[in-house]
Parts: structure tokens; sequence; C-alpha cells
């Protein structure tokens, strides 16, 4: 089976969280952290927005691994300069 690894980082500070595709994850948006969501070749996956909320969906698009509900506060998504879409940043 699958492993995924969610990366939070706020303030320059990481922490990382072993996640098991069968239990689907929900956190908290915190002020300023930056989220990814890598599997196990190490591909940083893409999240997909669903109005205040970020998640990330199995690869068949069926369930969300990770959901981070964000509490009406908004979920920023910077476009890189390649055009890509970034690291998602939670704003309050």
């Amino acid at each position: 089976m699958k492993t995924y690894t969610l990366k939070t980082t706020v303030n320059g500070h990481s922490t990382v969280q072993k996640l098991n595709p069968a239990q689907a994850v929900k956190i908290q948006a915190q002020a300023g952290a930056q989220y990814e969501l890598i599997d196990e070749t190490g591909a940083v996956l893409t999240p997909v927005r669903d109005g205040n909320h970020l998640k990330w969906l199995l690869p068949d698009g069926s369930e969300p691994i990770v959901w981070i509900e964000s509490y009406g506060e908004q979920v920023l998504m910077p476009v890189a300069s390649s055009g890509e879409m970034a690291t998602p940043v939670a704003q309050t």
C-alpha cells in the first residue's frame, strides 16, 4: 500500500507526518503555513481547491487523502514563475 508524507512548514520549521491513504486526514489551516503532500516516489502532488478548503485526492480522484479546512480563512495557491502552481500557503 502506498504511503504519503504531509510536510508542513511554518516560519521556516518543517514537520512531516506519514499518512496511510486509507485514512483521510483533516487539519485546520495554520496562518502562514505551507503544505506539501509527497508520494513514496518523492513527487509533490498538486492539491485541489474546494471553496475555502484545500484537498489532495487519491490518484483515481475518488477520495481526499488530506483535507485542509481553512474555517473561513483564505487559502492561497500562488503561481510560480514557471506558470505552475506553487506550494499552498494559508493566510489569515
